[in-house]
């Protein structure tokens, strides 16, 4: 990851290098292989950059950029995975490049095509980028917010950054919480956008740009998953399923394009597991794994990674920790800025302390069980698959015996639970999932 910050004064203050780089050292984690500011030609308009090198290591891709006319300056997070594909069309349509990074192409992208180029992006980012001739500010985050884009504006000036604790070391801005914000927190155990915590302080959706242009700021969507929604009744299971396998395929693929080395966090879990063998597929030596288990205890994912670690040949490394939660709950802190609530969140930052020592791209797998329907869900309409099978007159006797059998081993409440459970998914109009999960 990198760190970008900017200042856009609205009047006639002039934007200064002492708070630009107070700015950007607030972000120095994020970005150790090197640091750039840029200050526009009118001295109104300052960018800087944390550099975290993934793509062209040389200094042709440090930031922030500018194009050969100086008309357009871009400060940018994250990576864009179809770059190659958009370079090669915007070479047949005159433009050249001096470097192999993913930034110049974007900055080419908008050169050519305007804002309408995010419809041709495959990516994860958060950029900002100022055109000196229309004197406007371009911005804009991903389609699902992989990477944050945080900002203050008021009568005087745009203030953005990677962070809130950047965006708080700007003279200009108060720290006041937002009791809203900590409303929401404990009822949806997040944050939603565009509220931070801070008054004042708000993140730009994901899917959404902001533009400023004659005094003006406008923020919209780009893309919406609603797009998405219609459904497709025209292919069958099997077609589904091979469309599936190669999205999931190519995906993987396109994050693994790195100029650093590169490893997985693997727990045996579906997700994780799905991501490391089809890194195999398309890595020419044993891809690099990890695993991290806890000293004195049977809650060890290292069984279920060990065995995928062999089945796909890689070069697999178990890393046993006794985290000091008290010492790192401050570290989280700081570096999640928002209300967090999943306690993995510990164990991932100690292993990634230690993984990165070997390794600086990582890829996880996160959210593929759930997609997918989870795992007791497979081994519960196995059964009642079966169940279903047996003839009427027998199931009307076996729920009475195995519910009373039950109600005797189990907690009440457990045994409430678990009744509930078999009753709703017992119903006629589960059999659509019975049907899928049993396949």
């Amino acid at each position: 990851m990198c760190g970008i910050i900017g200042v856009v004064e609205r009047r006639d203050t002039q934007v200064t290098e002492e708070v630009l780089t107070k700015m950007r050292f607030a972000l120095v984690h994020r970005g150790p292989d090197g640091h750039g500011l840029w200050i526009g030609a009118n001295g109104r308009v300052g960018f800087g950059h944390a550099r975290l090198a993934i793509i062209d290591l040389s200094p042709g891709g440090h930031q922030p950029m500018s194009t050969e006319d100086e008309r357009y300056t871009i400060t940018f997070n994250g990576e864009i995975y179809n770059y190659q594909a958009l370079k090669k069309e915007l070479e047949s349509l005159g433009h050249s490049f001096q470097s192999s990074s993913d930034t110049e192409v974007l900055l080419a992208a908008y050169a050519e095509w305007g804002t309408s180029f995010l419809e041709k992006l495959n990516g994860m980012f958060a950029f900002a980028i100022w055109d000196e001739k229309e004197q406007t500010l371009f911005a804009a985050r991903d389609r699902l917010g992989e990477k944050p884009f945080k900002y203050h504006i008021n009568e005087d000036r745009i203030i953005f950054a990677s962070e809130l604790k950047s965006i708080l070391t700007h003279p200009s801005v108060h720290r006041e919480i937002d009791w809203q914000a900590v409303d929401l927190a404990f009822s949806m155990r997040y944050v939603p956008a565009p509220r931070t915590g801070f008054v004042g302080i708000e993140k730009l959706p994901p899917g959404h740009s902001l533009l400023y242009k004659d005094n003006k700021v406008t923020i919209e969507p780009y893309w919406s998953l609603k797009d998405y929604t219609t459904e497709d009744n025209t292919k069958s299971y099997d077609q589904w399923k091979h469309e599936l396998r190669e999205t999931f395929d190519d995906a993987v693929k396109l994050r693994m394009m790195s100029d650093v080395p590169i490893g997985a966090f693997l727990s045996g879990g579906l997700d994780s597991s799905s991501v490391v063998a089809a890194m195999s597929a398309h890595s020419p030596n044993p891809v690099r794994t990890y695993s991290v288990g806890f000293p004195n205890t049977t809650d060890s994912e290292h069984e279920y990674a060990k065995m995928v670690a062999e089945r796909f040949g890689t070069e697999h490394t178990e890393i046993m920790i006794e985290p000091d939660v008290i010492k790192i709950l401050p570290h989280l802190i700081h570096q999640y800025e928002e209300p967090f609530y999943d306690n993995s969140a510990v164990p991932t930052m100690a292993m990634s302390k230690i993984t990165k020592q070997h390794v600086t791209v990582v890829l996880t797998g996160d959210g593929a069980d759930e997609l997918l329907g989870g795992y007791p869900n497979y081994w519960f309409y196995q059964y009642l698959h079966r169940y279903h099978k047996l003839p009427g007159v027998l199931t009307r006797m076996l729920a009475p015996a195995a519910a009373r059998g039950l109600a005797r081993i189990l907690p009440k409440e457990k045994f409430k639970k678990m009744a509930y459970r078999a009753e709703l998914l017992g119903h006629p109009l589960a059999q659509s999932y019975d049907d899928y999960y049993s396949i």
